[in-house]
């Protein structure tokens, strides 16, 4: 099951760093929109790698 997190984990992050980079040329406002994207999406994974740990 952790392995399965990990490797969900992996797909999400680059994807959104995929997104970043597309995001990138339209400036710093979405550089910090993409940025805040990013840290909930970690936040969330961290949430739900803990929630399965403890099982």
């Amino acid at each position: 099951m952790t392995k399965l997190v990990q490797q969900q984990a992996e797909i999400l992050t680059s994807a959104l760093n995929n997104a970043s980079q597309l995001i990138g040329p339209f400036g710093k406002a979405s550089m910090d929109a993409a940025n805040s994207i990013l840290n909930a999406a970690s936040q969330m994974l961290q949430t739900v790698s803990s929630a399965i740990a403890k099982k």
